[in-house]
């Protein structure tokens, strides 16, 4: 789905009474579509804080005696000198920058591409999560990367062009005109925009269910380690 089509669906579907639409004509009145892409993108991350949406990895170089590692920028090689950091971690390169928040740590593994236990108090190389972006290595081998797969949001709509993909599953695309409708009609106030925003983002919440429940994003996913070679580690 495209920009366009957002605006299509929600012109001809849950906003097709309203002036935004221009009565159901099939688009988004101009001076409410950055309104639009901004009830879009908080629905992206809502969904992409439900879902694994979108993956990525990062890599970390173990160093002697650190065993809790904050998975932020400031702490990346990239970022150490204006952030102030004396020993920055997390490897990354001016090409590929670590920018993303994370939102949950999936999987870590070593430079060997062996999976570590994750948050298993009774096995010796586990790694622990106690933040939803910390990683604590109990036992820290100084100088060995980390390959850490972490979740993330989905990139954000900039609304400028109409042929800008939304980067979001098929099954979810209804979830996110209903979002999008409920939050519309929730700002209008009234009684009876209050009671449709209500249907509109109950909708919203059966859809997630529905797709929780039936696995419907299932993905299986493999890891190549690849970083590690790109990094100067083999």
């Amino acid at each position: 789905m495209n920009l366009n089509e957002l605006y299509r669906r929600l012109s001809f579907g849950e906003l097709s009474n309203l002036s935004i639409s221009s009565e159901g004509s099939g688009s988004i009145i101009n001076d409410k579509r950055p309104t639009v892409v901004l009830l879009a993108n908080e629905g992206l991350q809502e969904l992409s804080k439900r879902f694994v949406l979108r993956e990525k990895v990062l890599l970390i170089e173990q160093q002697e005696g650190l065993t809790t590692y904050r998975l932020e920028p400031m702490y990346s090689i990239q970022n150490a000198e204006t952030s102030g950091v004396n020993r920055p971690y997390i490897v990354d390169s001016e090409d590929e920058p670590f920018s993303d928040p994370v939102l949950k740590v999936l999987q870590v593994y070593d430079s060997c591409g062996r999976e570590l236990p994750l948050n298993d108090r009774d096995n010796f190389w586990a790694v622990f999560t106690p933040q939803n972006n910390v990683l604590q290595v109990p036992n820290p081998q100084a100088g060995l990367p980390l390959s850490v797969n972490y979740q993330t949001f989905v990139k954000p709509i900039l609304g400028v062009d109409l042929e800008e993909t939304i980067d979001i599953p098929m099954v979810l695309e209804k979830a996110l005109t209903s979002y999008i409708a409920g939050h519309v009609l929730g700002n209008m106030n009234t009684q009876e925009s209050n009671a449709k925003s209500q249907e509109h983002l109950l909708r919203f919440e059966a859809i997630c269910a529905e797709a929780e429940d039936k696995d419907l994003l299932s993905i299986s996913s493999s890891s190549t380690n690849t970083k590690f070679e790109k990094r100067g580690w083999a």
